[in-house]
């Protein structure tokens, strides 16, 4: 997932994008999925169980320290997946469990499964607020802290298109292992937030969400848009994806005016094709997504219900 180039974009314009922060005394909505690996990756050697449970309790610990109030949100089974691909992925892991359990062997072994239970494990025993989703879960998650007044804590580049009321922290620059912590009694980070995204470069918050149209690494789009792409973004064939996302912003600047024109002209160059009406429906659906990101009511109720059951505990 995410959106190609804009990391190495990030890096290189980070005043641009980003604005420099302390978090403190709030919620923070977290991709689960990506929080395992954040812990995973900050422990040492060959990640043992003890210390990736100590890593994760070392985490949460941190944020309770500043007062800063977790909601995991996990992925769950989604919609669409191939069955048996999925199951037989299952029947891989639980094999290399097995084999684990029983030679007490943990080089070659896929770890992360383990390390999920055991981040369970601690958001259960610290009672930290989790929901397990179904379906694609970036969306739920943004639309989660949109519904709690969050920020979002997560890796995944594609959290720069979502339209996030307070904001998304990439997880690089979340500084929760800093030493610092107890004295300044908040944890560093840089805050993406749309709207000054798209002020500083004097766009409307709309043009955003045609970067994963363009650019999405897990989107419909991409291979079906790219003599667009190549017609007004491409200067040579070695060209960066980075050198892309400039020239898109730079273009969108001269020449957007609403987005009725600019599907017209993304539709009208992929020549004569049946499926024209088709892909011009999906277009604004595609839009729609990132711009409205919805909870199902039953959802809604769910994430509001962990929320009451755990907060007094954490």
């Amino acid at each position: 997932m995410g959106i190609k180039g804009f990391e190495s974009f990030g890096k290189e314009h980070t005043d641009r994008c980003f604005q420099s922060v302390t978090i403190r005394n709030e919620i923070l909505v977290i991709d689960g999925k990506e929080l395992l690996y954040q812990i995973y990756d900050a422990c040492k050697g060959r990640t043992p169980f003890d210390q990736f449970r100590e890593q994760a309790i070392k985490f949460y610990t941190n944020l309770r320290t500043c007062g800063i109030r977790p909601v995991i949100v996990f992925d769950g089974f989604k919609f669409g997946s191939n069955h048996e691909k999925v199951l037989n992925q299952a029947v891989k892991v639980i094999g290399e469990m097995q084999k684990f359990i029983k030679e007490e062997k943990t080089d070659g072994t896929n770890k992360l499964p383990f390390c999920r239970t055991i981040l369970a494990e601690v958001n259960q025993e610290l009672g930290i607020p989790f929901v397990n989703g179904v379906g694609d879960m970036d969306s739920s998650t943004a639309a989660i802290a949109n519904l709690l007044g969050a920020k979002v804590l997560a890796k995944d580049t594609q959290y720069c298109v979502y339209n996030l009321s307070n904001g998304w922290l990439p997880a690089d620059y979340f500084e929760w292992d800093d030493a610092e912590i107890s004295r300044v009694g908040g944890i560093t980070a840089k805050l993406y937030h749309i709207e000054h995204f798209s002020h500083q470069y004097n766009i409307p918050t709309n043009v955003v969400s045609y970067l994963d149209i363009f650019f999405g690494k897990n989107s419909f789009f991409p291979e079906r848009v790219q003599s667009f792409v190549d017609q007004h973004f491409k200067e040579d064939d070695r060209q960066s994806y980075q050198r892309y996302l400039e020239i898109f912003f730079s273009w969108m600047n001269g020449n957007y005016t609403t987005d009725d024109d600019l599907i017209e002209r993304i539709v009208d160059s992929l020549g004569n094709r049946d499926d024209q009406p088709n892909i011009q429906v999906r277009l604004e659906e595609r839009l729609a997504f990132f711009r409205q990101p919805r909870v199902p009511p039953k959802f809604r109720l769910k994430v509001r219900m962990e929320m009451m059951s755990r907060q007094k505990r954490y």
